[in-house]
């Protein structure tokens, strides 16, 4: 899976980056759904990524430099509390990395503030209405919807 951390001053401006692919666990079946939206190729990730414990060993080492030099850091995602932190939690663990960094490391998920801004807001937010595969119609979250709604995409990020 392809991971990335960036590390922003107060003004938003890139200080340090880090990125790279892990290669599939052996042991582990990928979840399909997670490969058709995000059109992760398997093949690439196999032949490029690294392996679990060499990802581990260096988001630990990054990490745990950002708290170092900058003191409490906070990871902010989107949707990251159903997956990313609980992936990354774990992946630390099975490999003897302590994931908790004495309580510097900080979370936010920033589809809750979304919704909350929408439902504080309900007049003024760019409500995105659309039909799920049994012809539901519910109102979206979805990074990819809001971020169209917003003027910020051109183009789909996912495939339907």
């Amino acid at each position: 899976m392809p991971f990335s951390f960036v590390i922003l001053n107060s003004n938003f401006q890139v200080l340090q980056e880090y990125g790279n692919m892990v290669k599939l666990n052996r042991l582990q079946l990928p979840d399909v759904d997670a490969i058709l939206v995000t059109g992760i190729n398997v093949e690439t990730l196999n032949q490029h990524g690294q392996s679990e414990y060499e990802a581990a060993q260096d988001i630990y080492t990054f990490l745990n430099k950002a708290v170092e030099r900058y003191g409490q850091c906070t990871l902010v995602g989107y949707n990251s509390n159903k997956f990313d932190l609980d992936f990354l939690r774990v992946l630390l663990i099975r490999y003897g990395f302590n994931p908790y960094f004495y309580g510097k490391l900080k979370n936010k998920d920033m589809l809750h503030y979304a919704q909350f801004l929408g439902f504080q807001y309900a007049h003024q937010f760019p409500w995105v209405r659309t039909t799920n595969e049994k012809g539901t119609q519910y109102y979206s979250f979805k990074l990819e919807d809001l971020a169209s709604q917003f003027g910020i995409l051109t183009q789909a990020q996912t495939q339907k």
